[in-house]
């Protein structure tokens, strides 16, 4: 056994299209917008720590989930 400080963690790769999307939301605060679909809702919950943003996802009928945004101007 060795005895030391563990190396820092490193970042998960992020989409530069959701940090578009984010900026995008920023220059619009306090207006929702559709912005995507995806495969699971969870998915959600990570891009909107990442970006702060805040999200909430819809079941659509082709069984995946539209994604639906807004940066609210009060959140920072």
């Amino acid at each position: 056994m060795e005895w030391e400080t563990p190396p820092p963690a490193k970042r998960g790769r992020t989409s530069p299209k959701w940090k578009t999307i984010a900026d995008q939301l920023r220059a619009n605060p306090d207006n929702w917008a559709k912005i995507g679909t995806i495969k699971f809702p969870s998915q959600a919950a990570v891009i909107a720590k990442t970006h702060g943003i805040k999200v909430v996802t819809r079941k659509n009928e082709s069984a995946t989930f539209d994604l639906w945004a807004i940066y609210e101007s009060d959140s920072n």
